[in-house]
């Protein structure tokens, strides 16, 4: 009879000693607990299940030492997986896991309207605005491949998105995706011909009043999410005047002016309405230090403060009049 004792008290101590518990708690980014999410603890045939409770937290008892595959499935939430948790003769507590965030992924493509039918559109630019957390967000914009195709990923879930689509010869478009669309939604976005478009005209000069030959003027679209949309170039070669035809109209755009030796000029909203417009003189600024002002001529410059009096030596980024010869430029030094 004491023999037997001994043997049963001997495999109990044994099975307390090859069995332990495991627990963790499962909970969402922003650390609230997930209720109700299935655990499948699996290890061949001492495979196990169990459920989180009100507070995420979940149980499993009497696992024997080994590898184990943890998977958690919750409603709403990508699957989650560690296929190596080790558990040895002692208890283990796993700790918080932390499920992804679900996120939706948008497909579309943008064409552009013709008299032929519709054509897949290369080159234009697309956004997204949506609201998260009650903050406005906008990815983008992202530039359509050959095939006028784009894509978004990470987006949230069950959301109202606006995508406005965008190209320098076409009429810009947004167009609203109703929250709760199905993954396999896609979206497509036909941008009109630009046929009665706006001029807009003007020159280049400097402080001094001159010809600024060779710029460079960029009109970029704001699009109504705000974000810069496609752009006009227009390249200014051996003139400081420019033209641009067929322009967007009723349409906002950000300007940029840059030319050789001067600072860049930016112009954050101009808008165009339905009539052509001459933006007239636009006047930069020089960029260059000393030397770099009509390097080509032999002189040695002559500088002089904004009220005509002569400098000897111009303090760094002083405003001067710089001199050589019959030419001079206000420069920054």
């Amino acid at each position: 009879m004491k023999k037997i004792l001994l043997l049963c008290l001997s495999a109990i101590l044994a099975m307390a000693a090859g069995a332990a518990t495991v627990t963790g708690k499962v909970v969402t980014p922003s650390k609230a607990p997930v209720a109700g999410a299935t655990i499948l603890f699996l290890n061949g045939d001492d495979s196990q299940f169990s459920a989180t409770d009100d507070s995420g937290v979940f149980t499993i008892q009497n696992a024997v030492a080994g590898t184990y595959f943890l998977v958690i499935q919750a409603t709403g939430y990508p699957e989650y997986q560690n296929p190596a948790v080790e558990v040895g003769d002692t208890d283990l507590d796993l700790g918080e896991i932390e499920l992804e965030v679900p996120t939706y992924s948008l497909n579309g493509r943008v064409y552009v309207a013709l008299p032929t039918g519709n054509v897949e559109l290369p080159g234009a630019l697309v956004s997204v605005k949506y609201v998260e957390n009650g903050e406005t967000k906008i990815q983008g914009p992202q530039s359509t491949l050959e095939d006028g195709s784009f894509l978004f990923e990470g987006l949230p879930l069950d959301t109202e998105y606006e995508v406005t689509a965008s190209h320098d010869m076409n009429v810009t478009k947004t167009v609203t995706v109703e929250a709760g669309a199905t993954e396999d939604f896609f979206l497509d976005i036909v941008l009109e011909m630009i046929t009665d478009g706006v001029t807009v005209t003007g020159e280049l000069v400097n402080d001094l009043d001159q010809p600024v030959l060779n710029g460079m003027i960029r009109f970029c679209i704001i699009q109504p999410d705000g974000s810069l949309g496609s752009e006009y170039i227009i390249n200014c070669e051996d003139t400081n005047e420019f033209v641009q035809e067929n322009m967007q109209p009723n349409t906002a755009y950000r300007v940029i002016i840059t030319a050789p030796d001067y600072a860049e000029k930016v112009i954050e909203k101009f808008e165009v309405g339905e009539e052509d417009i001459d933006m007239g003189k636009i006047s930069l600024g020089k960029s260059l230090g000393i030397e770099s002002v009509w390097s080509d001529s032999n002189e040695a410059p002559v500088y002089y403060n904004l009220q005509g009096q002569r400098l000897t030596s111009p303090e760094k980024g002083q405003i001067v009049i710089c001199r050589r010869g019959s030419q001079a430029a206000k420069v920054v030094f």
